[in-house]
């Protein structure tokens, strides 16, 4: 945990103008046991964010409604992302969409706002998940955060190239659907045929 005075400043260079701040940032780093028998840690003070990227994947479903908790109980602000249906990944063991995460945390008196996802889009030095995923969460009786939260939103340019969930479980099907032992025979010898074609067409 740092404290005010030990937080580095933060700073994005993005679309929309620059923000820079020095935050009261809560910080934990650690390996963790089997998601089962995670313990949330005690901590009795609270921060000016939270944030949980990419880890929620990894917590059995019905500790989803706990965990958003734990991130309330620390900010007013959470930055949040988790895995998508059909994101594979190690040990994902819980994927949901977005829409499933808002409800959730409006539950617990937070408002969604998609503040990064449009600044970060189309920048490859980003990790893909990152800019599919994340959502910043406002604590809906800090009506001045969301009143800023809103000013940036109207700021910013709409995210066109997006899939709709239904195309993407479509082609999640597909992938995973298991074959039968005919149409595997008939891949393979179609594959040995084109690797045969390649090796003999090879200059």
């Amino acid at each position: 945990v740092l404290s005010p005075g030990d937080a580095p400043p933060i700073s994005t260079t993005a679309a929309r103008p620059a923000l820079s701040m020095r935050a009261n940032v809560a910080l934990s780093i650690a390996s963790l046991p089997a998601p089962a028998s995670v313990e949330w840690p005690q901590i009795d003070r609270r921060f000016d964010l939270a944030a949980s990227l990419e880890v929620a994947e990894h917590l059995p479903p019905e500790r989803s409604d706990e965990f958003a908790s734990l991130l309330c109980s620390l900010a007013d602000v959470v930055l949040f992302s988790a895995a998508v249906p059909g994101q594979s990944g190690t040990e994902h063991i819980n994927l949901q969409p977005q829409s499933a995460w808002v409800d959730r945390f409006a539950q617990l008196g937070y408002q969604a706002f998609d503040l990064v996802r449009s600044a970060v889009w189309n920048d490859a030095r980003v990790d893909f998940w990152y800019r599919q995923n994340i959502l910043v969460f406002v604590r809906e009786e800090r009506a001045d955060l969301i009143s800023r939260a809103s000013e940036l939103i109207a700021k910013a340019p709409p995210t066109v190239d997006v899939v709709h969930p239904d195309l993407l479980q479509f082609w999640v099907r597909r992938a995973t659907r298991p074959i039968s032992t005919g149409q595997a025979i008939r891949l393979t010898w179609t594959a040995a045929q084109a690797a045969v074609r390649r090796r003999i067409n090879r200059p």
